[in-house]
This record gives structure tokens, sequence and C-alpha cells, in this order.
């Protein structure tokens, strides 16, 4: 009985272990090839601020991680965060505090979005079969106030440890009770419309090792 035993609770382990590995293989992670930026305008000129670190994770469905696309197909789950203390305007120190200011960096330190349901394939992008079109919905957080979402993107088989999604999603910073950052007393605003680039590269870096 006890050889018996030890037999079952050798085969749980082996099973365990080699489900968590299975699991551990469909998430992918963000990669440092990941570039996002936030644009705007100001009645002075426009701008752009760099993302500095981006986290993110995405649980693909089975037949999407085994590179089978189609219309209708689930893509996966889609989670981001982009650090607020890491956003860089491009003019120096007084700048980024501004940004860091009207984002409410004390008690709202990441932008995030966190998916409601697994993105989907929309369409085929063109005549390649390597890219698509996805929409992922989701709640945004930012500045303290959330919302929901929906987003745009064109998705990417690089290779099959790889995945990119590119695009751009446009909003208002009144929509999130964000103040409009001002310099020189007041005679330049930022405006209120902005627009966040996504540059997202996914890897699966435990199927690469």
């Amino acid at each position: 009985m006890k050889k018996l035993a030890k037999n079952i609770s050798l085969f749980t382990f082996l099973f365990l272990c080699s489900t968590s590995l299975l699991f551990a293989q469909e998430s992918y992670s963000i990669s440092e090839d990941t570039e996002v930026n936030i644009e705007g305008s100001s009645t002075l000129h426009a701008w752009k601020a760099i993302v500095g670190k981006v986290e993110g994770n995405l649980m693909p469905h089975s037949k999407f991680a085994k590179m089978k696309i189609k219309e209708g197909a689930e893509v996966g789950v889609v989670s981001l965060k982009f650090e607020v203390a890491t956003i860089d305007g491009g003019r120096g120190d007084t700048m980024n505090d501004k940004i860091k200011n009207a984002l409410k960096n004390d008690t709202s330190p990441f932008i995030e979005f966190v998916a409601k349901e697994p993105a989907k394939i929309v369409s085929i992008a063109g005549d390649s079969e390597n890219k698509f079109n996805v929409i992922s919905k989701g709640d945004l957080s930012m500045a303290g106030v959330t919302k929901p979402i929906e987003i745009n993107l064109i998705g990417e088989f690089v290779d099959k440890n790889t995945i990119k999604f590119t695009g751009a999603q446009e909003m208002k910073m009144s929509d999130f009770d964000i103040e409009k950052p001002s310099a020189m007393f007041g005679t330049i605003v930022a405006g209120d419309d902005i627009k966040i680039n996504f540059n997202l590269v996914f890897s699966n870096k435990l199927t690469k090792s």
C-alpha cells in the first residue's frame, strides 16, 4: 500500500508539474520591444510623451496560440499597466512633474487596462494571412477614474513565440476628470484631446528558452 501511495503521489506531482508548464507556456508577457506614447496639443505646440515602463500579459485562446487565425475567433485576455512616473514629455523635469500631477501619480501611479472578455478577431487585415484586426473590450483606469473602453488594434504573429499589436486610441482628458496641464502662468494650456499610440509586443519567454 505504501508503494502504491508513493506511486500515486509521484504521478500527482508529475501531472501538476506538466499542467503548470502547459499553462505557463500559454502566457505571453510584454517584451522590451514594446513602445507606447501619448500625443496631444496645446495653445503653443503639439507634444508627445513616452511611457518608459509598460507591463502586460496575454493569456491566449488555445487555438490562437497555435497561430490559427480566422474571423470571429477569440484571441485571449489582455491586461496592460503603464507606470505614470516613467512618462517622459521630453522637455525636462518641469513638464514631467506636470504630467505626473495631472495624472494624480501620488494616488494613482498606474494607467491600467483590464479586459472584461477575450479579445476577438473582427477581420483579416487586407490580403495578409498573418495580420488581423482585433477588438478588446475592458476597463481603463487613469487618474483615479475608471471607464469602459473598446480598443481596436492590428495583430500580427512575428513568429510562433512573438505576437505584436499596433494601433491608437483617442480620448479626452476631461473624460477622466484630468485637469489640463498648463505653463507660463496659464498662457500655455494643453488641449483636451489626447491619443495613446500602441506598439505592443508580447513574447512567450518560456517557450523561447
